[in-house]
């Protein structure tokens, strides 16, 4: 979300096939990566070599837990027993996370971090957004 600057709400549509590296010279230089694909709203931003490098080892380590991974392959998938046999467990049946499940992933992280801390008496809202804020 950070690099591409795409809304909470795009987790829900997102797939491997709409990401797609720039390479130059054999080297990833950027990412072009759809936004809300195939919706009346789709767009196109770009992140960093890095966010991808991220996202390609994510999906590899997947591919090496046993989840077939193909280009409809939600970026985003629930968790599974990681001490389960390859093949074996929810791993070979992946169910997307949706924008809900990514929205609290980063509300817990936040307050584990303490960089989210309870608000003083009498204030309503904290200084960002928990999830659109990285937008900012």
């Amino acid at each position: 979300m950070v690099s591409s600057g795409m809304r909470l709400g795009a987790w829900d549509y997102l797939r491997w096939k709409d990401i797609v590296p720039i390479i130059r010279d054999g080297k990833v230089i950027a990412t072009k990566i759809k936004i809300y694909s195939e919706e009346e709203d789709e767009y196109f931003s770009f992140i960093t070599p890095e966010a991808f490098h991220s996202l390609d080892t994510w999906m590899k380590y997947r591919k090496d837990c046993g989840e077939n991974i193909n280009e409809n392959s939600w970026v985003m998938r629930n968790l599974w027993d990681v001490t389960m046999p390859k093949g074996k467990g929810i791993v070979t049946v992946p169910k997307k996370l949706k924008s809900t499940g990514i929205k609290r992933l980063i509300e817990n992280a936040l307050w584990a971090q303490r960089v989210r801390i309870k608000l003083e008496s009498g204030k309503r809202r904290h200084e960002f957004q928990a999830d659109h804020g990285f937008r900012k």
